[in-house]
């Protein structure tokens, strides 16, 4: 019986050839189920992106500013858009669109045509423009705003107040108005009077570093027009900042000054705001129980 042949070495690289071949060939299957379930799991995650609720955005509040120009310059008005203290999404400020209009049909008709003037808010949310009116006059106006989303539409009132540049300013912390809820009837009766001698009266309120706090001290003293004088109400230039309260009095009391040069006076609730101000170099009086000055003695102070 003969022997069997090897094989030949060229049968040997062929048969391994054919064996490499079917591996490369054969068929596995969980490199396509692992491409569904990636796919599958980027289209879910897609849809709970979108469908999922989503927390909407608080509304902006819109505020009126009040703002004091002297006869020499160009009166205008200011509004500020503010977010809520709650709100869970940080809106931005910029390129809301505010319109100011003339408040009374009085002042419409002194100028010819009822005022509208439509603006952008600022990366802080401000808004301003040039305001058409007499000088040494005092003007209404109303800022409006509308929400993007249609959540809500608002109006506030401001004023402006165009002064001569040699007024004489007395600057009254509101809260030293106050007698509980109400108007305390010796600062009622002397800043009348002062009033009627010419002073031009300047509320401030800057202690509260909340703008809903601000407007409530500013419509207060709104309400109240026939016991307290007409007169700007003042607060933070920005609110919610981290600007002490002292430093944010130096700084209004400053600007006072710049803008009017005259002999100021400031009527203060407490001792620490009286340094302040003559810090400044304003005359002061400290307001209160004694040993302040009671509210009575300060138009005999100030012949």
């Amino acid at each position: 019986m003969s022997e069997p042949k090897p094989p030949s070495p060229n049968a040997e690289v062929l048969a391994r050839q054919l064996k490499e071949s079917l591996a490369r060939r054969r068929p596995q299957p969980w490199k396509p189920v692992l491409v569904v379930l990636a796919l599958s799991t980027m289209v879910l995650a897609g849809l709970a992106y979108w469908l999922y609720p989503r927390p909407r955005p608080a509304p902006l509040q819109v505020m009126a500013l009040d703002v004091i120009c002297t006869s020499e310059e160009t009166a205008s008005v200011r509004a500020r858009l503010l977010r809520s203290a709650d709100d869970p999404v940080e809106r931005s400020l910029q390129g809301h669109t505010l319109v100011f209009s003339s408040a009374r049909p009085a002042l419409a008709k002194a100028n010819d045509d009822p005022v509208e003037i439509i603006v952008k808010s600022d990366e802080h949310g401000t808004a301003s423009a040039e305001w058409p009116m007499a000088k040494n006059a005092v003007a209404d106006y109303l800022v409006h705003y509308v929400d993007r989303d249609k959540q809500i539409n608002q109006r506030d009132p401001g004023r402006v107040f165009v002064w001569p540049r040699d007024a004489r300013l007395l600057i009254v912390d509101a809260d030293a108005t106050f007698d509980g809820s109400t108007v305390d009837p010796q600062a009622s009766a002397s800043l009348l009077a002062l009033a009627r001698e010419k002073w031009h009266i300047v509320y401030l309120a800057l202690a509260t570093t909340q703008a809903h706090e601000f407007r409530k001290t500013r419509g207060w003293i709104g309400a109240n027009r026939g016991k307290l004088p007409v007169g700007p109400v003042l607060g933070r230039p920005h609110f919610a900042d981290t600007e002490l309260p002292a430093d944010t009095r130096r700084a209004a009391l400053d600007w006072l000054k710049q803008r009017f040069p005259g002999s100021h006076v400031a009527i203060a609730k407490n001792a620490s705001a009286a340094q302040i101000a003559k810090d400044a170099g304003l005359r002061a009086i400290h307001v209160g129980p004694a040993p302040a000055t009671a509210w009575k003695h300060v138009p005999a102070a100030l012949k």
